[in-house]
């Protein structure tokens, strides 16, 4: 649920650069928790990063979140850095692939210099076709390979926790207006002029000082 208020507010903040709804993203996540060993919650937060490129668009960005998944496996790192350094390439191409190649992803000087050209001539979508190319050539599919064999009790993992979410997203759909009630009580408690504050202040003052008095005599 904080996954998809994220990815509302960045849609929101990006004024839907993406061309992708919260839902759409959301299933997405789901799509690619049933193929790999990342949760849907993770998928969700490395695609919310993604969303701040605004460079991405509709068509890229499903294949730019897979790549991410791909890179983070193979390589063995987070999925918050894979995210940022696949948006920041798809971003600038010409900057990402330098960057890219830094963290060891290899590209030919014949790719460097197609993607320049592309992208002076403002051709974006095709200079990123050709870095998440080369993300699949290197990397394509360790995601889902690695859900194989023992990556299996991974995903049984990731479906209880998605079970328990259900259950619990029922049950506090019943007990959210009572939070809310007394939230309210206790927020206009705080900010009235009771006497019952000073009270309790009193008390809980005289029971720090007893607790200190008793500790003292205890030692």
């Amino acid at each position: 649920e904080q996954a998809l208020f994220r990815t509302e507010a960045v849609i929101k903040s990006t004024g839907k650069a993406a061309g992708l709804s919260a839902q759409e993203i959301s299933k997405m996540s789901r799509e690619l928790q049933d193929l790999t060993t990342f949760s849907d919650s993770a998928i969700q937060s490395g695609a919310n990063l993604l969303l701040t490129f605004t460079n991405v668009g509709k068509e890229t960005f499903p294949r730019a979140t897979k790549a991410i998944l791909d890179m983070s496996t193979a390589m063995g790192t987070g999925l918050k850095e894979s995210a940022i350094q696949v948006g920041k390439a798809l971003n600038d191409p010409i900057l990402g692939v330098s960057a890219l190649t830094r963290v060891g992803v290899q590209f030919t000087e014949q790719q460097k210099s197609q993607i320049k050209v592309l992208t002076e001539a403002n051709q974006v979508a095709e200079a990123q076709a050709i870095i998440l190319a080369e993300l699949e050539k290197q990397f394509g599919g360790a995601a889902e390979a690695a859900a194989k064999g023992t990556g299996v009790f991974v995903q049984l993992t990731n479906s209880i926790g998605n079970l328990s979410s259900a259950i619990g997203e029922l049950v506090f759909k019943r007990i959210e207006p009572y939070i809310q009630k007394f939230n309210d009580l206790v927020k206009s408690f705080r900010d009235s002029d009771s006497p019952f504050k000073s009270i309790i202040s009193n008390v809980l003052v005289f029971g720090t000082a007893i607790t200190g008095v008793i500790a003292g005599i205890s030692s």
